[in-house]
């Protein structure tokens, strides 16, 4: 049961990041998850974080669709099924670089990167990655291209 639980967890990727909006930093950031898999990913408890320790906390019933996409937005709004909203009254990602760290309900790593140099920490020990993706201009994304294609590496992000 337990390797069947990570099996399904790895499916969920970090996917695409806007840090640096137009106009206001809260209301204008956000996190894209992305569902690999075949199956639909149970959430609750699971959490991002950035490099300074900011986290959320994903709510209880919260889940991704096998194929689908689920963004975090930094600032306050009404939670759906395709849109949480963290609450923060400021930004939280950093425009000059920092890194993501998506763990599930167990604190087991299942995703992270960093961009712009972020704190040049390493990522958890049970989580690999290589490089450091560019930073983007204001009002850009930084997007994993393909869609889900993680290999643990910069290489494979790009702005849009």
């Amino acid at each position: 049961i337990f390797t069947l639980a990570l099996a399904v967890s790895a499916q969920v990727v970090i996917n695409e990041v806007v840090y640096d909006p137009v106009g206001d930093e809260t209301s204008g950031e956000w996190v894209e998850l992305y569902n690999t898999g075949g199956s639909s990913v149970d959430l609750s408890g699971w959490q991002l974080t950035d490099q300074d320790g900011h986290t959320y906390i994903i709510p209880s019933g919260s889940s991704i669709s096998a194929g689908g996409y689920l963004v975090m937005h930094t600032g306050a709004g009404t939670d759906t099924s395709t849109d949480l909203y963290a609450g923060f009254t400021a930004g939280i990602w950093d425009n000059t670089g920092d890194e993501v760290l998506l763990v599930d309900n167990t604190a087991a790593g299942i995703d992270y990167i960093q961009y712009s140099g972020g704190s040049g920490d390493s990522p958890p020990s049970d989580l690999t990655w290589s490089g450091d993706i560019p930073g983007t201009s204001e009002g850009n994304s930084l997007a994993i291209i393909p869609d889900g294609d993680d290999q643990d590496s910069a290489t494979n992000w790009i702005p849009r």
